[in-house]
């Protein structure tokens, strides 16, 4: 990546602060380090920044991909599971996670059920190991009282789980992680 590009963010930061400040878009979007992106598309072309590159290390993996197991994560159903009166009902997601081929062998499928407590319990388990990967840990969808068995509120909670194993599976890190394996395995 290019230091220069980040030469015009003086002025890019200025305008952004007046647009803000004018209740306009603010244009300068993110920021790394020390790194400031740049504030627009014409100083961006200007600027010829190196372009990104996306490896993929699924065929030939190296010694940084060796915690990738998981190709995609799929919550499509679940099932409402009847207690002893309304209050101890509950909700079972079912999970299908595709793996990807192991070396020398083929992809799978691995299909699991998993309570919204067992997600909760994964994410206070790895804020717990990984304190310093805490803002790569998504938060959970909200709990509902009122509304927990309404099918609106369960599809946003289905989107929200959903996210957040893609999260956590797809990052090398926790899922090579012991924490992650016994989730997926535990029954």
């Amino acid at each position: 990546m290019s230091v220069s590009a980040t030469t015009s963010n003086s002025a890019a930061a200025s305008s952004s602060s007046s647009s803000r400040a004018n209740g306009g878009d603010d244009t300068e979007r993110w920021h790394v380090g020390e790194i400031h992106g740049i504030g627009n598309v014409d100083e961006l072309i200007q600027a010829n920044p190196d372009p990104i590159q996306l490896i993929d290390r699924t065929q030939n993996p190296d010694e940084n991909s060796a915690g990738v197991w998981v190709k995609n994560v799929h919550i499509d159903s679940y099932s409402l599971i009847q207690g002893s009166s309304k209050a101890g009902a509950y909700v079972v997601w079912i999970v299908t996670i595709e793996t990807l081929p192991h070396p020398g062998g083929q992809a799978g499928v691995i299909t699991i059920r998993k309570r919204y407590s067992e997600f909760d319990k994964l994410r206070q388990q790895l804020k717990f190991a990984f304190p310093n990967r805490l803002h790569q840990i998504p938060e959970l969808p909200p709990k509902s009282v009122v509304s927990k068995f309404r099918i609106s509120f369960l599809e946003s909670r289905r989107r929200g789980l959903e996210y957040f194993l893609l999260c956590i599976l797809l990052n090398p890190v926790f899922s090579g992680s012991p924490i992650v394996k016994k989730f997926v395995r535990a029954k």
